[in-house]
């Protein structure tokens, strides 16, 4: 029996995070033993005695004029203090002579000047120029794939038919395609209706005219880019070799330290007080998260299965109990392969995936998406490649606007970086970073990303939103109020009772007043401890009963697109209003 008693908590190492930012440098005193079997002292320069020295038989060496870098201003000067020649500047111009060489009118001087002008004639690349373009592009597919060079600004394309016929040509920029039959940038939906075919999947009839390849192909390279975390969808935490505690150094919780209480399952640990209990547990202790659902007793028995919704687990027996079915003695489990704890989980996740990928049409030319990362081999919602890796494309560029509005939000414990592991929806082996249940919804206009929010629904209970971001020139405008109403539309035709937001001190004021926010009740603090949500240390949890949206969800429940039902929404103001227009993000750090 485990001994679970109370007891600080140690680091852990990270595969596939960031690298830290405090990694000792080549050039520090000494290396640790756990990486090198060898002691390097650098306090003492490493000399060793020349063949030279002592030894008359040998003249003098002469002092040869080395060049070297002067990182200040980019210009070689020499060791012998002498200045410099015609060398190369690090922006690739080319300097003028400091002095002139005596006897230069014969002819050697003339070849020997010749030379040092063909020597002179290099030219450096600027590797910023792309990215200092990106920031004032819109953000799109386009952008974005610039951005990560898999294709090249202004590269000429052609549009061509299923039969193989070019319809249209064009210039790929960052803001849209340049359309050579009206000299205009036009989104790429726009450029397919202008070379007169059917509106359907039009990145994959776009192709470069220097390489031949789609910009589907494209796409797709340009996600395999991605690093591993992102691709595979899993960070794998393992302690180190010298520490034999397996557990989280953080409350699943609260996600503070301090004095924990290790599961005896899994590796979450928790404060007593966050868990509402009197005392430290007795014996072997298991966490909400390794009991049943209904019974709340040890769930990992044979008969025990993990809702592909909720990610509760809970007993077959229980689960037969509680939805009164009958006993059938040839049927020990679900029936598919992504079992349910009820059937209301199952219905949401039925209504998530016709959702997924659907483009919503609202007012004003704008449109919201509902995405969610999957392999493009495999995907979970979408069958067809086209549409998997469009959306993953899109979750690809939703990252670059939360990296714009966001300082990197790492998790101490860990060092991952919190917000792509969000947006990428991540899974972990430690249940506080796993992130799989995510979705992440984008407000467009003219295929341009405007607003992110990423968004995770825990059963009907609650559904929490720890991110939402909207692009620095959109702010002000009701692009966050939008993004908000169009969520929150789909969470009552999802009949989600509550929605739970961080939120730091001084914007707590803010969600209150604006968008009708209220401080978090114990009735959804209970709800809360037995799931694993987002938290982040010093934030505070507010939350939004959503039962004022009835007739937005009855609308919905009869047919009613779900993105259209925000006509039903009356609470929280137009965050173009002076009180929210300086800043409508919700920054958690």
């Amino acid at each position: 029996m485990v001994d679970n008693a109370v007891r600080r908590k140690k680091k852990r190492k990270v595969l596939f995070s960031p690298p830290s930012s405090s990694s000792s440098s080549p050039s520090s005193s000494s290396l640790s033993s756990s990486s090198s079997n060898y002691i390097i002292d650098s306090s003492r320069p490493q000399t060793r005695r020349s063949r030279y020295e002592n030894d008359p038989n040998y003249p003098e060496p002469k002092l040869k004029r080395a060049l070297r870098s002067n990182s200040s201003n980019g210009i070689n000067i020499r060791e012998d203090g002498g200045p410099a020649s015609e060398v190369g500047c690090s922006d690739g111009r080319k300097t003028t002579p400091q002095r002139k060489r005596k006897g230069g009118g014969g002819a050697s001087g003339s070849r020997r000047r010749r030379r040092r002008k063909r020597s002179t004639h290099y030219t450096t690349r600027s590797t910023s120029n792309i990215s200092s373009q990106c920031s004032s592009w819109k953000r799109t597919i386009l952008s974005w794939l610039i951005k990560k060079r898999v294709v090249q600004h202004n590269a000429q394309i052609v549009y061509k038919n299923e039969t193989g016929d070019l319809l249209l040509q064009g210039v790929l920029t960052g803001d849209g395609i340049w359309c050579a039959c009206c000299n205009n940038i036009i989104t790429v939906s726009e450029f397919q209706v202008h070379a007169g075919d059917e509106p359907n999947r039009p990145y994959q009839r776009i192709f470069i005219t220097e390489t031949g390849v789609s910009l589907l192909a494209c796409q797709a390279e340009a996600w395999n880019k991605q690093g591993i975390p992102e691709k595979q969808g899993f960070h794998l935490i393992e302690p180190k070799e010298d520490v034999p505690d397996t557990n989280d150094d953080a409350c699943v919780v609260c996600a503070d330290g301090g004095n924990l209480v290790c599961c005896d399952k899994c590796p979450s640990t928790y404060h007593i007080f966050c868990l509402e209990m009197e005392g430290e547990p007795q014996g072997e202790w298991r966490c909400p998260a390794c009991t049943c659902k209904f019974c709340h007793t040890n769930a990992f028995d044979i008969s025990t299965f993990t809702c592909s919704q909720c990610d509760r687990k809970y007993h077959w027996e229980c689960f037969r109990e509680n939805e009164g079915m009958e006993i059938d003695l040839n049927m020990d489990g679900p029936s598919t392969s992504t079992p349910f704890c009820s059937s209301i989980c199952s219905e949401i996740y039925e209504k998530l995936g016709k959702l997924v990928g659907v483009r919503n049409e609202l007012e004003e030319g704008l449109s919201w998406t509902l995405l969610r990362r999957m392999n493009p081999e495999s995907g979970v919602y979408l069958e067809e490649l086209y549409d998997r890796t469009v959306c993953n494309s899109k979750i690809a560029v939703a990252m670059t606007v939360m990296e714009e509005s966001f300082e990197p939000v790492i998790d101490r414990h860990t060092q991952i970086d919190v917000v792509r592991s969000v947006i990428y929806n991540c899974g972990s082996n430690f249940p506080r970073i796993s992130f799989e249940g995510f979705y992440t919804a984008v407000l467009e206009r003219d295929e341009e990303i405007l607003s992110v929010a990423s968004l995770r629904i825990h059963g009907n209970k609650l559904a929490e939103m720890p991110f939402i971001a909207t692009r620095p020139h959109c702010r002000g405008k009701g692009m966050c109020h939008k993004l908000l109403v169009a969520i929150e539309s789909t969470l009552c035709f999802l009949q989600v009772e509550y929605l739970v937001i961080p939120s730091i001190q001084k914007r707590v004021k803010m969600w209150e007043q604006s968008y009708g926010f209220r401080p978090v009740q114990n009735k959804v603090i209970r709800e809360i401890i037995k799931i694993k949500s987002l938290m982040f240390h010093g934030a505070i949890r507010l939350q939004k009963p959503l039962s004022i949206h009835e007739a937005a969800a009855n609308e919905a429940s009869n047919g009613a697109d779900a993105g259209n039902a925000d006509k039903a929404h009356e609470s929280g103001s137009n965050d173009g209003s002076p009180g929210a227009s300086s800043f409508d993000l919700n920054i958690s750090l």
